[in-house]
């Protein structure tokens, strides 16, 4: 019988695939017609198709990566669908099919005489194999995937999204106008008042965006209105408070943007600012994992405090600032000496971040300088920093009360008027549901997607009736499947990793230097960085260095597919920076 249903379920899953096939052929036999529309449409129905998988019937990484063989194996002449790009599908499906950014798009046509409804058109598949498709927007008509991958990467909200897609579109920037532009913070709300001629609109329409007066703010954006978009590319005197991208040139850049045309895996192009993070993060995309390898109190780098007092109190802003914007699934790994981290650990969880565990990082007796007195010191001998794992702790109202999730999950149940004993009924178990799910204890267990489902449909059927809906988002809406595992921080053990860490000081050909030594004396090594990265999120997710240094972490995301978002306010560590990730994007495999 199991191997009957594993049978069927391949069969199912091969079905599948051929539907995904069947839309990339179906948009290829148009595109003589209209290549970038159709090269659109097929992303857009692809995005959509997964995303209804994943929520629907639990597609994951491995099933994605048996479709990326499937479609090399079968349709090898087809480019552009390996891992990074499909994910890339989804998001920029699921980011632009919000009704919030749909009733934008309608009010934004509606109100410049535009027609709101799509002519475009869909596969067979789109039309029967999906429960609910929603249609491209018609404004996307003008724009690019690698455009609307370079918004949905470094914007947040709604309107801003629209912004950038209008904008882009009338001055037909391609993927590398369109990042620096959204690499400058400073111009990007002044660079909104262009957009549709009138302030007027997006004050009024597109919400309360922040559009600066300052007629220094200005001076860039007037001078691209009188030379024009080719000239602005070129216009690259930012104010040195500004911050920037770094450039590329060579074969590198070319191979790079041939490959983002013509819609092939590329590698996540980093952006890194100059300047305090604390002024940088609001232009980022909402992070799953930041690293964080600030000041230690040792004096190791210039800005380094000359003791661990204070560094809580110093940490404070950039650790409340951390959680405003990091996403729900969001871990925070904290790097420090065991002395700063011990100084910084009760404002760390003051300011919203719950602690998972303490990293060990034994870099061995090779560290251990020969001179060491113990005499004089006094101690043993340090060779270890620590890597602390802090989760976002996430809090739900209920009646009113915003509670952490555990606490959130009893006192909705409580709201129903149904006893406790209830909640197993509800998820089909004898006891489980109320020692793990419902405990008070620390015993609790995150409920998984599919239980948390049956709990709220049973208490939304046979709950009080003035209290629905129970177990809903802030909004009032139910929470989908994914959207409820996104709830608690991404991970994943490796086998055989502890938190312990053995791992020699960086060394060779990684270890940066100068003509006076090592550049930097507080170099953490990519092997590291890359474990705890890929532990605690996946490819596509968005990584913070906000104390970025040599930028090392930004290395380890851009190795790992995942985009890197970085800010250094040292100007030799900036420069230092730029160039080293300069060369890994020509070292890094592009096309």
């Amino acid at each position: 019988m199991l191997i009957k249903m594993l049978q069927m379920g391949k069969i199912q899953e091969e079905k599948s695939f051929a539907d995904i096939l069947g839309i990339i052929r179906a948009h290829q036999d148009r595109k003589n017609a209209s290549v970038n529309i159709e090269h659109l449409l097929a992303r857009w129905e692809i995005g959509g198709y997964l995303s209804s998988k994943m929520e629907n019937e639990g597609w994951g990484q491995a099933t994605i990566d048996c479709l990326v063989d499937y479609i090399h194996t079968n349709a090898p002449e087809e480019r552009g669908y390996g891992r990074r790009n499909l994910y890339n599908m989804v998001a920029v499906y699921e980011a632009f099919s919000t009704p919030d950014f749909l009733e934008l798009v309608k009010r934004f046509e509606e109100r410049n005489g535009q027609t709101v409804t799509a002519h475009f058109a869909y596969s067979s598949v789109s039309q029967t194999a999906l429960g609910h498709f929603c249609q491209m927007p018609q404004l996307f008509e003008a724009s690019t995937f690698t455009n609307l991958v370079e918004i949905i990467s470094r914007t947040r909200t709604a309107q801003e999204r629209l912004s950038y897609i209008v904008y882009a579109n009338r001055e037909r920037m391609n993927a590398k106008k369109l990042r620096e532009l959204l690499a400058c913070r400073e111009a990007n709300a002044t660079s909104l008042k262009n957009i549709s001629g009138s302030a007027g609109f997006l004050k009024g329409e597109l919400g309360n965006l922040s559009v600066r007066e300052d007629e220094a703010q200005l001076t860039f954006w007037n001078f691209l209105d009188e030379g024009g978009p080719a000239v602005a590319a070129n216009y690259v005197e930012f104010p040195q408070t500004s911050p920037i991208t770094p450039r590329r040139s060579g074969s590198a850049d070319v191979a790079q943007q041939a490959a983002m045309d013509v819609g092939v895996e590329t590698i996540a192009v980093p952006h890194i600012d100059f300047g305090d993070s604390l002024d940088a993060i609001s232009s980022w995309a909402s992070p799953t994992v930041i690293v964080s390898d600030g000041p230690y109190g040792l004096s190791s780098y210039p800005g380094d405090p000359a003791t661990p007092e204070g560094l809580a109190e110093w940490y404070k802003p950039h650790l409340k600032a951390w959680y405003e914007a990091a996403l729900p699934s969001c871990t925070l790994w904290f790097w420090n000496s065991e002395q700063g981290w011990a100084n910084c650990h009760r404002m760390i969880e003051e300011c919203g971040w719950e602690f998972r565990n303490c990293h060990i990082w034994d870099k061995g007796m090779t560290h251990v300088a020969g001179n060491v007195n113990t005499k004089t010191i006094r101690k043993y001998p340090v060779v270890t920093e620590v890597c602390v794992q802090y989760v976002r702790k996430n809090m739900l109202s209920s009646a009113g009360k915003k509670l952490p999730l555990k606490d959130w999950l009893r006192a909705e149940w409580e709201r129903t008027g149904l006893s406790f004993r209830e909640t197993n009924v509800a998820c089909g178990v004898r006891d489980a549901a109320t020692r793990k799910y419902f405990s008070k204890d620390h015993l609790w267990y995150f409920p998984p997607a599919d239980a948390f489902a049956r709990i709220a449909d049973y208490a939304n059927d046979r709950g009080k009736p003035s209290g629905r809906p129970y177990f809903a988002k802030p909004d009032g809406t139910p929470f989908r499947h994914k959207e409820w595992e996104l709830m608690r921080a991404k991970f994943r053990c490796e086998v055989g990793v502890t938190n312990v860490w053995h791992e020699p000081p960086v060394r060779g050909g990684e270890r940066l230097k100068g003509e006076r030594g090592v550049l930097h004396m507080n170099q953490k090594p990519l092997a590291l960085l890359e474990l705890a990265i890929r532990a605690s999120s996946d490819p596509g997710d968005v990584v913070w260095e906000p104390f970025g240094g040599l930028c090392s972490a930004t290395i380890a995301a851009m190795r790992l597919g995942r985009r890197a978002f970085a800010a250094e306010i040292n100007p030799l560590f900036y420069r230092l920076a730029t160039e080293r990730i300069q060369n890994e994007e020509k070292r890094l495999p592009i096309i």
